[in-house]
């Protein structure tokens, strides 16, 4: 499968969707870290403030390597989305700390990188699997495309064919 299908990260409704499921996950992770209601309310934004930046940081990189990784393999795709993920999951934790959300104490880096990993191969498995079922539809569309050409052409021939029927023998 070609990644120019697979990784459409520069259409909006893509980014729209990984930003929406960054965020509900986020929200989901901030209630077990809250134990009141009152700092979920603290929590969750600065975790959204920290997370988008390393989204962002995904789906441009993608968006500009879409033509560059698009003869690649899926394996390699699978690879380049998760590594890029890695960084991405590694960059939100930067921002923590920068920030002092987070002590920055080693397993938080493992988990932020196994994190921004896990959440990019999702992201991944589903622009493939978006990609594949919109395969049917693109090759049917491409299809049509190529009759409407055909289409004009028989007509041309076969009026050619008509005018010089008349031009050599009127009569028949």
């Amino acid at each position: 499968m070609p990644l120019m299908a697979v990784f459409d990260a520069c259409h909006p409704g893509v980014v729209l969707r990984a930003v929406l499921a960054v965020a509900a996950l986020l929200a989901v992770l901030a209630l077990f870290a809250a134990p009141r209601a009152s700092e979920w309310l603290v929590i969750y934004p600065v975790w959204v403030a920290c997370a988008i930046p390393g989204l962002a940081l995904w789906l441009v990189v993608c968006c500009a390597a879409k033509r560059l990784l698009a003869r690649a393999s899926d394996l390699i795709q699978w690879t380049a989305g998760t590594g890029l993920g890695v960084i991405a999951g590694l960059l939100s934790m930067a921002m923590a700390a920068g920030l002092g959300v987070s002590g920055g104490a080693a397993g938080q880096w493992l988990a932020a990188a196994l994190s921004g990993g896990m959440l990019a191969a999702a992201l991944v498995g589903a622009l493939m699997w978006r990609a594949k079922a919109q395969m049917p539809a693109a090759t049917t569309a491409r299809l049509a495309e190529l009759q409407s050409r055909i289409r004009p052409h028989f007509l041309f021939n076969a009026l050619n064919s008509a005018i010089s029927l008349v031009r050599d023998d009127p009569q028949r």
